[in-house]
């Protein structure tokens, strides 16, 4: 008895069972004419996106313009580096040429920031230092050749590798404090300098300005401007952070960031104190470069030390 009421049971279950799957099989052939109708669709609209997410950035481009002259890809990276290697009071060695490789990829990848926003040939942060290679035989002299082929190394290098579009700035050698990202916006920055930049002769400099010089940088970038009485200085409202780089200042009354005035009047660091005597400007200075990212002196000290390319950019990025 028990049983039978059991089969009479199960019975009923496999026609109720049988009843739901015809029911709900007009429901389901939707739910599946739809999955593959928006599987083409979703591919036909996001895969583009997808493939250009995948991708770090735009090929690196064959030729550019800086400052009004055509370079190729390569010379330009060369003479990048060539700028920061004149920190180097002798020619590179082989140990420290993974610290020129790793600057070299920070380099390009810099590149690539600025193109993409149209700001290669800026003078003002950020930007990219260049010497071309008439300059740099004439800085380097009978040992150019060796300068040359360490650079020439490190851009083959860096061209082979992917770049991204990330601003990672390389100076000679940084002001030795330590950033915090939000202070320039670059969030990935993560130090300047490794200490022994402090102990590096060029380190420490001095530079001068006289009133006549600097009305004439002013006129040639601001042609309008008028120039103030010599009675009163050319420079003030010097505002600066708590390790002394020099965040804004009035230059005859015209508003500078630290960084737009050092690349205005050639001054080799963000980090300067300035004394005026008359119609001369004395600044003494701390550093080289705009004390942001990467210090290339740093670097050839990692790479001395035997880390890789890719460690030590790991270091300050």
């Amino acid at each position: 008895m028990q049983y039978a009421e059991l089969k009479i049971s199960f019975c009923e279950k496999r026609k109720v069972l049988k009843i739901m799957m015809k029911k709900s099989r007009p429901a389901l052939i939707i739910i599946i004419l739809s999955v593959l109708v928006a599987i083409p669709l979703f591919l036909l609209l996001f895969l583009p996106q997808l493939r250009n997410f995948r991708a770090d950035s735009p090929p690196f481009p064959e030729m550019l313009e800086y400052c009004g002259e055509s370079y190729s890809a390569r010379d330009f990276i060369v003479g990048c580096i060539m700028h920061n290697m004149t920190v180097l009071s002798e020619p590179p060695t082989e140990k420290q040429q993974a610290g020129i490789n790793s600057a070299a990829c920070c380099i390009k990848n810099s590149v690539t920031y600025l193109i993409s926003k149209d700001q290669l040939s800026r003078k003002s942060f950020p930007a990219i230092y260049f010497m071309d290679c008439t300059e740099a035989s004439l800085y380097f002299g009978n040992d150019y050749p060796y300068y040359l082929e360490s650079a020439e190394k490190a851009a083959d290098y860096a061209l082979s590798k992917p770049q991204n579009s990330l601003f990672m700035p390389v100076c000679p050698l940084s002001s030795g404090m330590l950033i915090a990202p939000e202070s320039v916006d670059i969030p990935h920055i993560k130090k300047l300098y490794c200490g022994k930049d402090k102990y590096n002769d060029f380190y420490e400099g001095e530079c001068q300005l006289t009133e006549t010089g600097i009305a004439e940088k002013l006129l040639s970038a601001f042609p309008t401007l008028i120039i103030p009485p010599v009675e009163k200085s050319m420079i003030t409202d010097i505002k600066t952070d708590e390790n002394g780089n020099v965040l804004s200042l009035k230059c005859c009354d015209i508003n500078m960031s630290g960084y737009q005035f050092i690349r205005l009047f050639d001054i080799p660091s963000v980090n300067f104190k300035m004394s005026r005597s008359q119609n001369l400007y004395s600044f003494k200075t701390k550093g080289v470069g705009d004390s942001t990212g990467m210090s290339f002196y740093s670097a050839l000290m990692l790479s001395e030390s035997g880390m890789t390319a890719e460690e030590i950019t790991e270091m300050f990025f």
